[in-house]
């Protein structure tokens, strides 16, 4: 990786404002290179082939497309992914 580090997000549109304010953007973007802002829905259209070949970090959360061998295949710098997103539950285990 470079001195910055170029993250690509996939995740679902519509659920981006939620998980990053334009503060944690911000933030982000002087931290890492994000050649496009808007996430990523698809890996395999026009918008995917132009990034991820310059992908390192790839930022995912809810509605990112499957991460498969192909992704892989057309981000050959992606060293790590990291998801965004996640549920805390009530364990459901019988205590007995």
């Amino acid at each position: 990786m470079g001195s910055r580090p170029v993250v690509v997000l996939a995740m679902a549109p519509a659920l981006t404002p939620d998980l990053f304010a334009e503060e944690h953007r911000l933030r982000l973007a002087a931290l890492a290179e994000v050649p496009d802002p808007a996430p990523l829905t698809r890996f395999d259209d026009a918008r995917a082939a132009a990034l991820l070949p310059r992908a390192e970090i790839l930022l995912t959360g809810w509605g990112v497309p499957r991460i498969d061998a192909a992704l892989l295949d057309r981000a050959p710098r992606l060293a790590a992914v990291v998801h965004a997103a996640g549920t805390v539950g009530a364990s459901r285990a019988n205590p007995g």
